[in-house]
């Protein structure tokens, strides 16, 4: 489901100067019950022998929601970065482990997708 879109507004004071920061774009939500993730969830457990807790979480994707739109049909969106990554920091990290797992976790849901 497509929801209607949100803004977000919100100042930062950096010294001497005041930046407002606004975007508009439509959100996605994508329910659990979909075919789709069921494949992802089960994909997810046989790379690292346990489930995926769902989260809502942030992110600008905005071509999802076109996507969606377009092809009339959800997307899933499967992460597998941690929170140490230190993710758009000067120090930002990837662990080539994680990038094999995720790897494997793809070819694991494109199995379960075509059952």
């Amino acid at each position: 489901m497509t929801s209607p879109s949100r803004t977000t507004s919100f100042s930062v004071r950096a010294t001497h100067t005041l930046f407002r920061l606004t975007s508009t774009f439509p959100t996605v939500e994508t329910t659990v019950a979909v075919f789709a993730y069921k494949a992802a969830e089960q994909a997810y457990l046989d790379t690292y022998g346990t489930l995926p807790i769902p989260m809502r979480s942030g992110g600008s994707i905005p071509i999802i929601a076109r996507f969606e739109k377009v092809l009339g049909i959800k997307s899933i969106l499967m992460g597998f970065g941690l929170g140490s990554d230190a993710i758009h920091s000067p120090n930002e990290n990837y662990p080539l482990e994680q990038f094999f797992k995720g790897i494997e976790t793809i070819i694991a849901f494109y199995k379960h997708f075509a059952k």
